[in-house]
């Protein structure tokens, strides 16, 4: 760790670029002419290096024993890592969110209740739904009669009644599961 007297008489402009040293400047002068703290502000703290940090500020105004404000001090959390993972989070969730909507394979997900919470639009055109809101929460029993192997008819297609079937036994044969060696 640094020595923290290396730190006097420095500013953040010997720390940091122009794109974060500036705003942090001039949230400290308003905290000086106003006498308001500012709390709890995400900063990214771009350093002289090039390396990028996000930090939790707080500042108060300091102030003498007579109450005059002499300067500002504060503290910062370092959340780079639940930023990056905020960030990676983000990400995952527009590349499904993509997938959802282009795939032309029948995805969903379903909560314990076996209610669709997220599917795609092609397993929404299967049910003949132009709103796919209308699934969500939604429980979906689907019958399939022997004659009828692998697809549902046209008349059982939309049926919101709690589910009592999978949509895996549409199919003739059950899907192998696999497995992993050492699960």
């Amino acid at each position: 760790m640094a020595d923290p007297n290396g730190l006097k008489g420095k500013s953040d402009f010997d720390l940091f670029t122009e794109e974060h040293s500036r705003p942090a400047y001039e949230d400290e002068q308003r905290i000086i002419q106003t006498g308001e703290p500012l709390i709890g502000k995400l900063e990214k703290e771009t350093h002289m290096d090039g390396h990028v940090t996000w930090a939790l500020t707080t500042k108060m105004p300091w102030r003498d024993s007579n109450g005059n404000i002499i300067g500002t001090f504060g503290i910062s959390k370092d959340v780079t890592a639940m930023k990056e993972t905020e960030d990676q989070f983000a990400e995952t969730s527009s590349l499904l969110e993509t997938l959802l909507a282009n795939s032309p394979d029948c995805i969903y997900f379903k909560d314990a209740q076996s209610r669709f919470v997220r599917f795609s639009k092609s397993f929404a055109a299967l049910f003949h739904i132009a709103n796919a809101e209308e699934l969500k929460g939604k429980a979906i029993s689907i019958s399939s009669p022997k004659n009828t192997p692998g697809r549902p008819t046209k008349t059982n297609r939309r049926s919101f009644a709690p589910a009592s079937r999978s949509l895996a036994s549409w199919r003739r044969k059950p899907i192998p599961m696999a497995t992993s060696p050492g699960l």
